[in-house]
Formats: structure tokens, C-alpha cells, sequence
């Protein structure tokens, strides 16, 4: 056979004949070992030897027993020059030309690195030009240097085990060299990607973008919304009838795919009918209307909400409401974010003939809010920005005392009652909001950081704190304590267009004096060492470098103390210097130390005097 497959005939052979036939000359190659340098030993000789070309070799060990005195054997070159290519006892290789092998050897105490390219099908293993390294000798490791590629699959790193069990490095990183080591290539199986796209499938708000993966992935959040409803999962079928996956569930990704939203109507849980879409509808805002004192009047509006709809909204006035006819104005106070999530507010107001508000009325007038979407909350604000929910009744008129309240109509309509006019909306609350301190127990004079977290919506946050005798806090949420005691802090992050306020629980703070009282020194005696009647350390200067006074008694002259300091705002100390006292117990150091800084003096790892710079 051309492939060499066939049977082979030596040149002379005979054979018997019995049709056509044609004969491949057959092509071979060599496979020589060289001592190279070795003082005993035989170098192997490999029985396949010759092959034929296009045949695969396998690397023979050193089983000639080759020695060189004062070197050791590693592995085999492919010329005498050691940057060539090396095999490794086991390796393979397919050979298309007489090859010949030469010994590699290391002085004793040496230690080579190799890199196998275990089972690439492309390119070829970096060569260290460095190896070999004396022991301990840190190495660098290669990248894939020599474009090393195996089909359906990417590099990922080597290893000291061909299997991945062993040590990992990654090109640049190092390591101590303590023995041959042999670093093998793995590979990681490439993975085909697959695209899901989600359809809203008739919502009205919100997007979900497109998620791509190779393996079996969660499903990335529902960020649909659609009035009147709420989410149902997905499925593969816009009416419901394919495959049906919930929020978040695990989806295989094993083709591209389009997933449908599937809503549900909201159900009041009272019999009456399900919440629905508001129809479409020309917006006619803002709409006034005069109405008189001694008859009952309707004023409505379309308000803009999300989707190209429009939700219907009314004030009606009853009889005796007003003294006077008045002007009833209402008008859309809604943000961007408000209608991208399908919920509104509305300005409603009073004039009479002479342009003045009225803002209080006899009977209470009824504002049909139409129906709200699940999860919304019905609110009034005095400025529009600071949102308070409106309670829900239990009938359908105010008790005596309240001021404004809402019921649901039969149709789901939000109805509110009111004896004043202010801004009414439907909101949504925040997630909870939490105030956090870095410390809850801080020395006079210095600064405690607080920060929020949770909350929802682009409200600005404010904090408050009380006593204001104790503690302040600056925009920045850095409180100061003015004065020792409890300080109580309070965040609160208004609403929005979407959002009611919210506020946090409150938080105490503890700020602590930590100034000692300093001890009138006495005079020198004649021995030169004063006697100190207690342990302190003082700060004086006005300027940023400032001189340190430890004085901690003559019972511990001689002792070498740490200095250390805590900024404001952290937490933890850093040492300042370390200082030796003199006979009396004393040193004196300058340092560079901030305002509001706690100093502290150590000894032993024992904490013997504090004081704050004030």
C-alpha cells in the first residue's frame, strides 16, 4: 500500500503473482542514540529502527545505564546544542527524517525544568534556556510560548502532574527549583455558547437583556413589568403551552432559544374583579375645571403612565364642600423613573375667584385613583419629595379625626378621602435601610464614620443626631463627639417618583473621655530623677508636628516603650516609634501627629497611657 500498510519486500524477495499489482517504494527513517560525552555505559539502541515515515516514535529511556562523571542524565536532545528540542523518556514523537538523539546532562547538584506539551496537536513545548538551575534557585515559569494548540481544546496553565492533580503554575510565576521537574500543559474542553433571548410578551415597562452561556446557567432575573399583573415564569411558547421555566430557574443553554414572559392577573382576594391594564387613552393634562358650592361636580384627567397608556383619574366635589365656587386643578407629578415603572402622582389643587388656595373643606372630596398594580402603596406628600402612606379604611368614610384615608371600589379603583388637597400618588417602598457605624464606641474628639446601606430610588439621604450637646454630623457622615455620653443617629432617604421615604433604625454612639488627669511633677531631688505620681502621656503644639511627653515613673526607667496612633476615621493603631525612658521613667519625641488622633503608649504589649490630640 502507498501508506506502507501493505506487505513489505525487501529488495530481491520473491512472491507469487496471481493479478495486477503495483509496488510502493517504501520510505524509511532512523532513529540513532549518541553518548555524547558519557564516560561509560551503552546508549540504547531502538529494535523498530528504521521506521517508516510518518510512523510514531517512542523516546527510549537511558537503559544503556549512560553515565558522565560529575553530571547527571536528564533526557534527550535533538542536537548537542540544549535550547533544541528535548524528549523525556516515554515522550513521542512521528518521524519524517533519520533522527538523530543526543544524551542532556546537568552537572550534579543541578536541577533542569521541562515542559511537556501532553497531548497538543500544535505547536511545540517552551524550552528554558536557563535550565539547569543550581538547587533552590527560583525559576520563572514560561507561558505558552510555542503556540501550543489541542483540538477542541484552550490552554489553561501547567502542571506538575499530566492529570492537573499536582502543583499549578501559570506563565510568571516562580518557584523554588528542588528536583527535575516536568511541567504538562492542560487543557480545558472549549465549550460552544448559546444565546436565550426574553420576550416581555405584552409588558408594558422594564427590559431583561439577552443572557449567553455553554453549560447549564440560572436564568438571569425577570426585569419585565406589566400593568395590572404579575410575573409567571417563562415558556417557550408566547400562549403558555411549551416548556415552562420559573425565575432564575436553571436552563441548559444547549441551543439558542427565545423565553416568553408569562403573566398573571392581579386578583384582589375579595371577589371582585381582577386588576387590569388601564385602557389606552388621549392624556389631557393639566385639566381645571370650575365647580360650584351647591352642587356635586366631577373633575377627571388621563394620566400618562407607562407603555402608551393612560390611567383615568377624578375629584368629586359633593354639595357644601366649599363656600364658594372654586377652580379644581389637576395636573401629572411624576418622574422619568415613576413611568418607566408604571406608577404616577398627581397634583391636585383649589382656587377660588381671588387666585388664593383653599386648602381645607367642609366634607371630605373623593380622588379615583383608578386601579393600582400589585405591590404599590397608595401615599400623599406635602412637597411632592417626602412620601406617607394613606391608611386603608375599613369602610367607605372617614372616622372621625382622620384626614385622609382610601378604600377599594368594586372594580379595584383606589378611592381616596380627603379634606385637603396635597399631591396623591401610588409608590412603592424602599427595601429596608440600614445604618452602619465603623465603631460604636469613640473617643472624644474623634470622628465616627456612618454609611447607609439597603434603600431604593435616587431620594437624598440626610442624618439627624441627638442631643445636639453631645455629637454632630457633618455632610460627609462624619459624626464628632462634642462632649462624653450617648449619641443617637438617625438616617432617612427620601422618596422619589417611584419610592416612599424611608428611615433607618436609630443608632447609638458612644463617645468616651479618655483624657488623663496629669499629676503636678515635684521639683528634681538632687539625684536628678523626678518622682511621677502617675502614668501619662501628653501632646503639645499648634502645629502639625507636635511634641510627645511620656512619663510613666521611675519604676520603669530604662524600659523601651511602643508609641502608637489610631487617625480618625480607623479603626486599628499603627506603631508611631519605638522610644527608650530615661532613669526617671520619662521621654520626650517629636512627631507628625493629626488633630483628633488617639496616642497610646505600650509596654510589655500592655496598653499604659491614652490620650486624644486635641
Amino acid at each position: 500500500m502507498e501508506d506502507g500498510s501493505g506487505t513489505t519486500y525487501a529488495v530481491g524477495a520473491t512472491f507469487s503473482i496471481s493479478s495486477d499489482m503495483v509496488l510502493y517504494a517504501a520510505w524509511s527513517a532512523t532513529v540513532t542514540y549518541v553518548a555524547n560525552g558519557a564516560t561509560g555505559g551503552t546508549v540504547p539502541v531502538d529494535s523498530g529502527s528504521p521506521y517508516m515515515n510518518g510512523s510514531t516514535v517512542t523516546v527510549l529511556g537511558n537503559t544503556g545505564s549512560l553515565v558522565k562523571t560529575g553530571y547527571t542524565f536528564v533526557h534527550w536532545h535533538t542536537t548537542t546544542d540544549v535550547s533544541t528540542i528535548h524528549y523525556a523518556p516515554g515522550d513521542s514523537f512521528v518521524i519524517t527524517a533519520n533522527t538523530v538523539l543526543y544524551a542532556a546532562w546537568v552537572p550534579e547538584g543541578s536541577r533542569t525544568i521541562a515542559y511537556n506539551a501532553n497531548g497538543a496537536t500544535g505547536g511545540r513545548a517552551p524550552t528554558d534556556t536557563a535550565s539547569p538551575y543550581l538547587e533552590d534557585s527560583m525559576v520563572t515559569v514560561l507561558g505558552n510560548t510555542g503556540l501550543l494548540t489541542r483540538a477542541g481544546y484552550t490552554f489553561a496553565n501547567w502542571n506538575t502532574v499530566s492529570n492537573g492533580s499536582g502543583t499549578a503554575y501559570s506563565g510568571g510565576d516562580t518557584f523554588a527549583i528542588a528536583y527535575n521537574t516536568i511541567l504538562y500543559a492542560q487543557w480545558t474542553p472549549e465549550t460552544t455558547t448559546y444565546t436565550v433571548t426574553f420576550n416581555g410578551n405584552g409588558s408594558t415597562s422594564g427590559s431583561t437583556a439577552a443572557q449567553m452561556a455553554g453549560v447549564s446557567t440560572p436564568l438571569v432575573s425577570n426585569g419585565f413589568l406589566r400593568f395590572g399583573y404579575v410575573f409567571a415564569g417563562w415558556n417557550t411558547s408566547p400562549e403558555g403551552s411549551g416548556a415552562a421555566y420559573a425565575d432564575g430557574a436553571v436552563y441548559s443553554f444547549a441551543s439558542d432559544a427565545t423565553l416568553y414572559a408569562q403573566w398573571a392577573l392581579v386578583s384582589r382576594g375579595d371577589g371582585a374583579p381582577p386588576v387590569v391594564a388601564p385602557p389606552t387613552a388621549t392624556v389631557d393634562v393639566p385639566v381645571t375645571q370650575i365647580v360650584s358650592a351647591n352642587a356635586e361636580s366631577r373633575v377627571e384627567a388621563s394620566i400618562p403612565v407607562s407603555g402608551g397608556f393612560a390611567q383615568s383619574v377624578s375629584v368629586v366635589v359633593p354639595v357644601g364642600a366649599v363656600p364658594e365656587n372654586v377652580t379644581i386643578s389637576i395636573a401629572p407629578a411624576e418622574s422619568a423613573a415613576a413611568v418607566s415603572s408604571g406608577l404616577f402622582a398627581i397634583k391636585v389643587t383649589a382656587t377660588n375667584a381671588a387666585g388664593v388656595f383653599v386648602t381645607h373643606f367642609n366634607k371630605p372630596l373623593v380622588l379615583n385613583l383608578g386601579q393600582m398594580a400589585a405591590g404599590t402603596t397608595v401615599a400623599f406628600s406635602q412637597d411632592g419629595f417626602v412620601w406617607t402612606n394613606i391608611q386603608l379604611l375599613s369602610g367607605t368614610t372617614l372616622p372621625d379625626g382622620v384626614h385622609e384615608g382610601y378604600y377599594l371600589a368594586a372594580d379595584g379603583s383606589v378611592m381616596i378621602l380627603t379634606d385637603h388637597l396635597t399631591y396623591f400618588g401610588l409608590k412603592m417602598a424602599q427595601t429596608p435601610l440600614v445604618l452602619h457605624a465603623n465603631s460604636n464606641q469613640i473617643p472624644l474628639g474623634a470622628f465616627a464614620a456612618i454609611y447607609t446601606t439597603g434603600g431604593s430610588g435616587s431620594g437624598t439621604g440626610t442624618y439627624l443626631t441627638t442631643p445636639p450637646a453631645i455629637c454632630s454630623v457633618n455632610q460627609y457622615g462624619l459624626v464628632i463627639g462634642l462632649k462624653a455620653g450617648k449619641c443617637t443617629v438617625l438616617a432617612t432617604k427620601a422618596g422619589d417618583g417611584t419610592y416612599l421615604n424611608a428611615s433607618t433604625a436609630p443608632l447609638d454612639l458612644i463617645y468616651i473621655d479618655l483624657t488623663p488627669t496629669l499629676p503636678v511633677l515635684p521639683s528634681l531631688p538632687s539625684t536628678g530623677v523626678p518622682v511621677s505620681l502617675a502614668k501619662s502621656v501628653t501632646i503639645t503644639g499648634v502645629t502639625l508636628s507636635k511634641l510627645i511627653l511620656v512619663n510613666l515613673g521611675a519604676p520603669f526607667g530604662g524600659k523601651t516603650v511602643t508609641i502608637q496612633i489610631r487617625k480618625v476615621g480607623t479603626a486599628t493603631y499603627q506603631t508611631l516609634c519605638v522610644v527608650t525612658l530615661n532613669k526617671a521613667g520619662v521621654v520626650r519625641t517629636t512627631r507628625r501627629i493629626p488633630l483628633g488622633s488617639t496616642i497610646r503608649v505600650l509596654l510589655g504589649g500592655k496598653s499604659q497611657a491614652v490620650t486624644v490630640v486635641r
